[in-house]
């Protein structure tokens, strides 16, 4: 039997002040394929991300990405702290759709 080898790890987390949640990763967050993986992941939400923007001013690139169920932002800081954030339900949702796709492990309860 062969054996899926997970690519991306993630946490679900909730913001310091407690009013938003989003999903960090991990491991993986380093290669490019990430977004293009996560968006196939979410293909049954009918998922396509948008361009990339810059923010120079507080060091983040984000990109859009569109879902039948409701927007997310796939961002990356300065630092690499790699997030996908949106509303509560839709959150949900991909968390989800993430536990049964082989190429990412939900680590928050680890």
């Amino acid at each position: 039997m062969r054996m899926t080898v997970r690519i991306y790890s993630y946490c679900n987390k909730t913001s310091r002040n407690g009013k938003s949640k989003f999903l960090e990763f991990y491991k993986g967050k380093e290669l490019d394929t990430l977004l293009v993986d996560l968006v196939n992941a979410l293909e049954s939400l009918n998922a396509k991300h948008g361009e990339a923007r810059d923010f120079w001013f507080v060091d983040e690139v984000s990109t859009e990405i569109l879902t039948e169920l409701g927007d997310l932002a796939f961002t990356v800081d300065g630092w690499g702290i790699t997030r996908l954030s949106g509303p509560e339900q839709v959150l949900q949702k991909v968390d989800e759709l993430l536990q049964v796709d082989p190429k990412f492990e939900n680590v928050s309860q680890l």
